[in-house]
């Protein structure tokens, strides 16, 4: 009964994310959480706790499929270029979301500068990719497949800024057409 209940949660928290990454935390009323989750009040409070802990599992539950989803990518990538190019281009959001940008950006900017345990976890996604385009930029730097014009570490940087910058400006429906063109500019300048 216990695993009945585990994948119960897991499937409540996706609808979670889906909402809180659709409207944000503070725009999200109790009774909006109750209604698109399918729960009653009581059960999301004696399963969750309050709306502030849904939030927090709601993004570490994207940590792990988003966040993770890219990493894995990136460490299994044998030609690091495409793999960056395919992440920079990729919408994580499912089609009906695909306007709200990225969790972890909309996260870092409602509530990270006033929640620490939310500044916490959107500053170790940052950290964990981070390191993870590091790894692989050092790759294609040792295969010749990217330049050694500037470190890896810098260089990842700019990946990940280039990246939280994109779903920022899917935020502001910018444009799939501009968009290209930053990432083809981008990818084009770290070629050895």
């Amino acid at each position: 009964m216990a695993r009945s209940k585990e994948f119960e949660e897991i499937e409540v928290l996706d609808k979670a994310v889906d909402l809180f990454w659709d409207q944000g935390f503070n725009a999200t009323s109790i009774q909006e959480v109750v209604e698109h989750l399918g729960i009653s009040r009581s059960s999301l409070y004696d399963t969750f706790g309050d709306k502030r802990t849904l939030f927090i599992k709601a993004l570490e539950r994207y940590r792990v499929k988003v966040a993770q989803g890219i990493i894995d990518r990136l460490n299994a990538a044998q030609e690091v270029l495409p793999v960056v190019q395919s992440i920079l281009f990729a919408a994580e959001a499912p089609e009906e979301l695909a306007h709200v940008g990225c969790f972890v950006v909309n996260a870092s900017t409602e509530l990270a500068p006033h929640d620490a345990e939310v500044y916490q976890l959107v500053t170790q996604t940052r950290l964990d990719i981070e390191a993870a385009l590091a790894r692989a930029v050092e790759r294609g730097q040792a295969s010749g497949e990217v330049s050694r014009q500037h470190p890896a570490k810098a260089t990842a940087g700019l990946l990940y800024t280039t990246l939280m910058g994109l779903r920022v400006a899917d935020r502001g429906r910018y444009g799939a057409p501009a968009q290209a063109e930053v990432v083809n500019l981008l990818v084009a300048m770290l070629r050895a």
